[in-house]
C-alpha cells in the first residue's frame, strides 16, 4: 500500500514537472530563430556526408597499413 502511494505521488510528480516545462518552453520558444537559409534536413544530410566520408578516410589508412605490414 504504502508502495502504491509513493509510486502515485512520484507520478503526480512528473506530470507537474512536465507541465510547468512544457509552460517554459511555450515562454521560450519565440527566442530561436532559425537563421536564414537554414534547412535541417540538408544540414542532417551533409553531417551523414561528413561521417561516411570520415569512415572512409579511416578504411583507407586501416587497408594502408596493413598492406605496408604484409608486403614486410
Amino acid at each position: 500500500m504504502l508502495l502504491h502511494a509513493m509510486q502515485r505521488i512520484h507520478a503526480i510528480d512528473i506530470h507537474s514537472v512536465s507541465q510547468v516545462q512544457k509552460e517554459v518552453m511555450k515562454v521560450v520558444s519565440f527566442m530561436y530563430v532559425c537563421p536564414p537559409g537554414y534547412n535541417a534536413e540538408s544540414a542532417k544530410a551533409a553531417e551523414i556526408e561528413d561521417e561516411k566520408r570520415r569512415s572512409g578516410q579511416g578504411d583507407a589508412t586501416q587497408s594502408a597499413a596493413v598492406a605496408s605490414t604484409s608486403s614486410m
